[in-house]
């Protein structure tokens, strides 16, 4: 699995950058979100806990995806900006949104 930075973006009021990727899986079939995340730790330097990779965009026909995640700049901006997912009883996941509901 090899990952090419395309594009970085600093988002100041978010407190993240964005950052757009190409891998090539090598003719191997698309790695999880998991997988992609600890190659991306790797590769930028940062805490895995402030990754969260938000997209995969496998092309037909190609071995070849882009990839689209965010880096937060601390815990307290994800923890804003992203939903939490929250483990019901039942083992069904909901995000807090629609827990309060």
């Amino acid at each position: 699995m090899k990952l090419k930075i395309i594009d970085q973006k600093e988002m100041p009021l978010l407190q993240r950058k964005v950052i757009s990727l190409e891998l090539d899986c090598e003719n191997l079939p698309t790695p999880k979100k998991e997988d992609v995340a600890k190659e991306l730790v790797k590769l930028l330097k940062t805490k895995d806990s402030l990754l969260k990779v938000k997209n995969i965009y496998p092309n037909y026909g190609e071995s070849k995806a882009e990839i689209r995640a965010f880096v937060y700049s601390n815990e307290e901006a994800l923890k804003t900006f992203e939903k939490q997912k929250v483990k019901k009883e039942s083992g069904k996941e909901k995000s807090q949104e629609q827990k309060k509901q």
